[in-house]
């Protein structure tokens, strides 16, 4: 036994100071003294968010463009809350156009990452969907998880991150009101009239939905316009003309579908209310990819972020371009010229045709997780358990399930192809914007 004498306890200093001077040894032990990243904690949790999101969408029967900013935010939301916690990744602050800077860190707390993500998305959701069904789900999901992260952790940990993530939470819901949403909602609208190829409603007394979408903020997009791609079918009524014969394929389509083109149709179509919208639908796609992917929390904050600001800025760049020349749908014309008594397969939805929504943002979200994972097969089962049933399907890469996302638009009778295809281009553009313009990574 050692007694406690000042030589003694002068020796052990410097055995102490000789073992961590022995290469190999001292990195050991600070390696064994450093907690583990939070990069690599379990990202199911995020899963139940994101979820309770799309329902309440559901629930609300929230709009398209609406439904796209939703998730954009609450994905947004989600990584800016455990970035600082993430070894290798950097604030949005860096890229996303007037993104606040995130309250100061106490150096002398210790944080649980998943409770800070629970504390900002028990604010913000509620501030973009503003039921009480929602605030309810929200409140119960919060103390559910307070509750799983406590045995986990420690109570004063966890009350320290939600109280923190609900700083972030404030200050994010600052920066998303100033997106000029509820200036643009407030603002009157008018369709244009006069020409031949202006939209008409399908559906009369229906309100035409995100006339003012192209003057919100985009994230990633310089601009609302700059993913902009001309019409390239001038209007026209002649039979032999390009922009006849494309209606024409629309009707004579529709009037023959199969089974598996009709089964394509219902599995795509995501109408508001009955599903979670279109933007969803590639929400639940991320969600799969946590699961069959196993994706730890770094990589799981990464793909949200990226996949929301692509398909919020997809709605954006599309909309903008809908209401800069509202093009009348295919019902339209083909009543009015080819058949009177004709119907498109599913309910043409309220806002002008080009270009179609569920190609822009189809390819703009495959762009971004072709880029993330590579061109993998990936099984998508979003409709398997819920009302619509149909069974899940399995795609060989991200884009052959975007393609059938925009044939499905013309399948179901509310597209012309052209739609369809200027959309994808859109949409590859607005990826690529995000890919390139989007920085998560900190520099090396």
């Amino acid at each position: 036994m050692i007694r406690k004498t000042p030589q003694a306890a002068f020796l052990l200093c410097v055995l102490a100071l000789m073992l961590l001077a022995t290469p190999g040894i001292g990195q050991a032990l600070a390696q064994a003294a450093k907690p583990a990243s939070a990069n690599d904690l379990d990202a199911k949790f995020a899963i139940d968010w994101m979820r309770l999101t799309y329902a309440n969408t559901k629930a609300e029967t929230v709009n398209a463009p609406a439904a796209a900013r939703v998730y954009s935010y609450v994905a947004i939301s989600f990584y800016e809350s455990v970035s600082q916690g993430l070894d290798g990744y950097v604030s949005l602050r860096n890229s996303v156009k007037s993104m606040p800077e995130l309250p100061k860190l106490d150096a002398s707390a210790t944080y649980d990452w998943p409770s800070v993500a629970n504390g900002t998305l028990s604010v913000v959701i509620p501030s973009l969907l503003t039921s009480e069904n929602t605030k309810k789900a929200v409140d119960a999901l919060n103390k559910k998880q307070a509750d799983d992260r406590t045995k986990a952790t420690s109570d004063k940990i966890v009350k320290t991150s939600l109280d923190y993530g609900a700083s972030v939470g404030k200050l994010l819901v600052d920066w998303i009101n100033a997106d000029g949403y509820k200036e643009g909602a407030a603002t009157p609208y008018t369709l244009p009239t006069g020409e031949l190829w202006n939209y008409v409603s399908t559906s009369p007394g229906a309100k035409v939905v995100g006339y003012f979408w192209g003057k919100l903020r985009p994230n990633a997009l310089e601009t609302s316009a700059t993913c902009d791609v001309p019409i390239v079918y001038h209007f026209s009524t002649e039979k032999d003309s390009s922009f006849y014969q494309q209606a024409l394929e629309v009707k004579n389509t529709v009037d023959n579908l199969t089974q598996f083109q009709k089964d394509t149709v219902n599995f795509w179509v995501d109408t508001p209310g009955q599903t979670g919208a279109p933007a969803g639908h590639w929400i639940e796609i991320g969600n799969q990819l946590v699961e069959q992917f196993d994706l730890k929390l770094g990589r799981a904050a990464e793909m949200y972020a990226m996949l929301g600001i692509a398909l919020g800025d997809a709605f954006i760049a599309c909309w903008q371009q809908k209401y800069e020349a509202p093009l009348l749908r295919p019902q339209t014309f083909i009543q009015r010229y080819i058949q009177k008594t004709w119907t498109s397969f599913v309910i043409t939805p309220p806002f002008p045709s080009y270009t179609s929504g569920h190609s822009s943002a189809s390819v703009a979200a495959s762009t971004v997780l072709t880029e993330l994972f590579g061109a993998v097969q990936f099984t998508d089962a979003t409709h398997a358990k819920d009302e619509i049933g149909i069974p899940a399907r399995t795609y060989t890469t991200f884009r052959a399930a975007a393609d059938e996302a925009a044939l499905s638009r013309l399948w179901g009778g509310i597209h012309y192809r052209f739609d369809n295809e200027m959309g994808q281009l859109q949409g590859e553009c607005v990826g690529q914007r995000v890919v390139k313009n989007i920085e998560l990574h900190a520099a090396k």
